[in-house]
């Protein structure tokens, strides 16, 4: 498969243990062509998602401004902020060891607007951007750029829910943390057509179970598999016990970001 062949996307995420298995995924499909990423709020602070991403970027043998990692917003558009430590650790990842000081640094050519209004215009018609955060830096974007809409693809989210949230009885994470953003571009009538949402009735029925986690890392022969596979072993085993402890979930967390 070349380049013309493959989905040029962006991804606007929060770091975040399911995010780091949506960043490996974006990375190395050879179906997408990952154009670049912003970070949000959410999972953890602003600060800590983009160190995140930008650690995950140096474990996984990125190169500066390969893809550029461009730092979004840290709060919501009107709401007090909130954040998920009980789920994703204090770090926003729990159970990983990232590198302290990441050897790729957080891109400040532009902002993270420009920078997603430039690579929506330049890919023109053809561009995914997907949203697996909070969808605060997705509604300050068609605010701010509103010719982007037109440009866009599909806009594929990991949000909302069927019956039953997590945040709530009744709310999804990520449009709980910021529900005005989420009305914003849920709702928009150019956006509509082509706005694709992973909820929670899809994205709990892919399940990290145990059989699933000794794929990734065999604990019984660990010279056999890379640093790497470790690493994501370790994420996997730490959102399962955050899934056991807070929602009685034993069979496995579920791995909600890839599947936007």
């Amino acid at each position: 498969m070349t380049i013309a062949d493959s989905i040029p996307i962006w991804l606007d995420c929060d770091p975040g243990n399911d995010d780091a298995f949506a960043i490996l995924l974006a990375l190395f499909h050879p179906k997408f062509d990952l154009l670049g990423i912003s970070t949000v709020y959410g999972n953890a602070p602003n600060s800590s998602t983009t160190h995140n991403a930008l650690g995950l970027l140096d474990v996984l043998g990125s190169e500066q401004d390969q893809i550029k990692v461009y730092s979004g917003e840290n709060k919501p558009l009107v709401k007090p902020v909130k954040f998920a430590p009980e789920i994703h650790g204090p770090t926003g990842i729990g159970g990983a060891k990232l590198p302290k000081t990441p050897r790729i640094q957080e891109s400040k050519d532009q902002t993270y607007l420009q920078a997603m209004r430039s690579a929506i215009l330049e890919h023109a018609g053809r561009i995914c951007v997907i949203c697996t955060g909070t969808l605060t830096n997705m509604a300050i974007l068609i605010e701010t750029y509103p010719e982007v809409k037109s440009k866009i693809r599909f806009v594929s989210i990991m949000g909302g829910a069927l019956n039953r949230g997590n945040a709530t009885k009744y709310a999804e994470f990520n449009v709980h943390c910021d529900p005005l953003a989420a009305s914003k571009v849920l709702n928009d009538e150019e956006l509509s057509g082509k706005t694709i949402l992973a909820g929670l009735n899809i994205t709990h029925k892919a399940v990290a179970t145990m059989e699933v986690r000794k794929n990734i890392y065999d604990v019984t022969n660990p010279k056999k598999d890379s640093s790497i596979r470790k690493l994501f072993y370790d994420i996997a085993m730490f959102y399962a016990e955050s899934y056991r402890v807070q929602h009685n979930i034993t069979l496995g967390p579920p791995v909600h970001d890839p599947l936007a």
